[in-house]
């Protein structure tokens, strides 16, 4: 897939995040005092995240850990849309990850050395030029991609696509590290909500828990076998929103609208507050 199939269903697409955007502005935020945790299964590490029948997470201590069905219920509480395709999730004290799968096939990881930033960040910008039209048109303040705080990256031998950019709206900052782990049968995409002031104690942290993550029996990459599901996109597309096909099948919107949507940022002062009440 080309960078202007890429930029093309990116603009498209765009404008209907824009739309997502402005419900999660618009929803009800929980009360300062409120615990969005309440009644939820939370766990604390060390212990096992299943995701699904498709992969796990050992984790170790200083963690906390939802299910799927929770996770989904925490996202709604955070004034954030969610279709109920939440795996499971992971928090620590000032940040939250989010596993979801989306089931593409297999994907190629033959454009590992065509991941131009410059190319792909432009592409961004220009679907969030389209979107921030929309928004207009609603009341809603625009949203400006800053640049790349770490480029895409994939490391060929955990076959993990990583990358970090930062947006801002209104003078507020948010930053999402994304990470895309290539399995036989898709891809497991993991989101982890952080700030531009904790980014820095985040990540050793985030680090630990992927260290854990493994694949089960059968859906490893490296288990592909001929006649596999292979994906329509490749890399490139994982960056830049996905393609056209992607798009159609609403596979879009799980892998990329965290990515500027900044209600979760708020979950940090939260779990602070939920690791104080277990301590005491």
């Amino acid at each position: 897939m080309t960078i202007q199939h890429i930029r093309r269903s990116f603009a498209v697409a765009a404008c209907i995040l824009s739309v997502l955007a402005a419900c999660s502005a618009s929803a009800q935020e929980p009360e300062e005092d409120q615990n969005p945790f309440e009644g939820l299964n939370v766990r604390q590490g060390p212990g096992t995240l299943r995701l699904g029948n498709v992969a796990e997470v050992k984790l170790p201590g200083e963690c906390i850990y939802l299910n799927g069905t929770d996770t989904s219920r925490l996202m709604k509480r955070l004034g954030n849309p969610s279709e109920g395709g939440e795996l499971g999730s992971v928090a620590g004290d000032s940040c939250i990850a989010i596993f979801e799968f989306d089931q593409v096939g297999y994907v190629k990881d033959d454009e590992k050395d065509e991941l131009d930033p410059d190319e792909l960040l432009d592409s961004i910008r220009e679907g969030t030029k389209e979107a921030n039209k929309e928004r207009a048109k609603m009341g809603a303040a625009p949203m400006h991609i800053k640049g790349w705080y770490r480029k895409p990256y994939y490391d060929e031998a955990t076959h993990n696509l990583e990358w970090i950019i930062t947006g801002e709206s209104e003078g507020v900052e948010n930053l999402n590290v994304n990470t895309r782990i290539l399995g036989r049968r898709g891809v497991m995409t993991v989101t982890l909500v952080t700030s531009p002031e904790t980014i820095a104690q985040d990540l050793p942290v985030y680090r630990e828990w992927l260290k854990g993550f493994d694949f089960r029996a059968g859906q490893k990459y490296g288990e592909y076998r001929s006649g596999d599901k292979v994906a329509e996109y490749g890399l490139m597309a994982l960056v830049a929103g996905g393609g056209a096909a992607a798009l159609a099948k609403g596979g879009f919107f799980k892998s990329f609208w965290k990515l500027i949507v900044a209600g979760l940022a708020a979950a940090g002062a939260f779990i602070k507050k939920f690791f104080r009440k277990k301590q005491s």
